[in-house]
């Protein structure tokens, strides 16, 4: 009985040092990508705690990218700021990805209706994204673009942001450029706008309702831009 308690032990630690090894085997390959690379489907058939993409491909053609990756579970998706290719996250049709936190600081990044995201963070590069988030955030150089019905629980808006979905917005942070004119379908800030210094809000069609009206944060109008829809009453409190 004690050999066999032995034995076991010698099986676990052997299959654990087996997967490091995997692991780290998988890290080199996907973390080693050069430009001429492209089009490398990635899908993980285990769990990867940090994806660090450096660079991809520019993609075959129209709608395809230098990188995909589908089928994998990442707690953090890292898009380095070298990065000048294309990655797509279950960008084709029915494909499924989870990622806990996304950062994009580099490249094109479009990431699926299919993916489980809970944070996207973009701070450098353009982001399209699809997938519904409880928090996305363009900061600093970072572009954003809130694709189809993408949900948001929290945005958060310091470098630039497209909204291009008819969802709800339920808490809003803006102190950049917020651009509703690309979509005209209507849509709903819920909480309080909280505004800020450098908040660039674009929606002259009046497509947003904004529930619980707009608020200037250690700021004044003249640190903001408004082009909101005509003959509306604003009232200060």
């Amino acid at each position: 009985a004690e050999r066999t308690a032995i034995g076991d032990q010698q099986d676990v630690v052997r299959a654990v040092l087996n997967q490091r090894a995997a692991d780290a085997q998988a890290a080199a390959i996907l973390e080693g990508l050069t430009p001429g690379q492209r089009d490398v489907l990635v899908q993980a058939a285990t769990a990867i705690t940090n994806f660090n993409v450096y660079q991809a491909g520019a993609g075959a053609g129209t709608g395809q990218h230098g990188m995909a990756i589908t089928g994998s579970t990442i707690t953090t998706l890292s898009v380095t700021e070298s990065c000048t290719g294309t990655l797509g996250v279950a960008m084709t049709s029915g494909a499924t990805a989870t990622v806990t936190t996304a950062k994009i600081a580099g490249g094109q990044v479009s990431i699926g209706p299919g993916t489980t995201l809970t944070t996207l963070l973009v701070s450098g590069g353009t982001c399209w994204n699809q997938a519904n988030a409880t928090t996305a955030t363009a900061e600093e150089s970072g572009t954003l673009y809130e694709e189809k019905a993408a949900t948001v629980g929290t945005l958060n808006v310091f470098g630039t942001c497209y909204y291009n979905s008819s969802v709800t917005i339920t808490t809003l942070n803006c102190g950049g450029p917020l651009d509703f004119t690309q979509d005209a379908r209507a849509r709903v800030v819920t909480n309080t706008a909280q505004l800020y210094k450098g908040a660039d809000i674009k929606d002259p069609n009046g497509t947003v309702t904004w529930t619980a009206g707009l608020k200037l944060n250690r700021c004044s109008l003249k640190d903001v831009s408004l082009d909101l829809a005509k003959d509306k009453t604003w009232t200060p409190t």
